[in-house]
């Protein structure tokens, strides 16, 4: 005898993982020429309201990160959904600054996208920061390589304008 389908288990099922389905583009070529300048340090907090502490004063680069807790028994892994660079324009914005932006992002959507972002992963995201000290380094150039090397879902305008184009045709397919 078959096993039976329970059809309304079914359906919580298909609504829980339509929400948290999300496309990806991983391609080789361009996660094999990250930039290495300049050379970051990256640390990272999870991503909850009380943690903004344990960022650094200081302008630089950022990623949001979904990922298993640490000390999970897993292996190291996470989805990068998101880069972004603070302290370019307005020098006296850190990524302390930033993170305190997202948190209070995460309650009102301001940008519905990262909205969702904030608040579908909340129990597994990572803010990974790298600071860049130096004044002649180009934060905003830093964070355009690392977008076009990893083209992160939701980064959208914040890529070379060939990948820019590219990324664009490829959402609407």
């Amino acid at each position: 005898m078959g096993k039976y389908i329970d059809f309304a288990l079914a359906d919580r099922y298909y609504k829980e993982f339509a929400l948290h389905t999300q496309r990806f583009i991983l391609h080789p070529e361009r996660l094999g020429a990250l930039p290495d300048d300049p050379p970051l340090e990256w640390d990272s907090v999870q991503f909850l309201p009380g943690n903004d502490a344990l960022v650094v004063r200081e302008r630089g680069v950022y990623a949001l990160i979904v990922s298993a807790a640490e000390g999970a028994n897993a292996p190291r892994h996470g989805y990068v959904l998101y880069f972004g660079s603070t302290g370019q324009r307005a020098r006296s914005r850190t990524l302390r600054h930033r993170y305190k932006d997202y948190v209070g992002e995460q309650k009102r959507p301001k940008r519905p996208a990262i909205y969702a972002l904030l608040n579908k992963w909340r129990d597994c995201l990572y803010f990974h920061f790298a600071p860049i000290a130096d004044q002649l380094v180009d934060v905003e150039s830093v964070e355009e390589r690392l977008n076009d090397s990893f083209i992160p879902p939701y980064s959208t305008l914040d890529f070379s304008a060939e990948l820019r184009t590219a990324k664009g045709m490829w959402e609407k397919l």
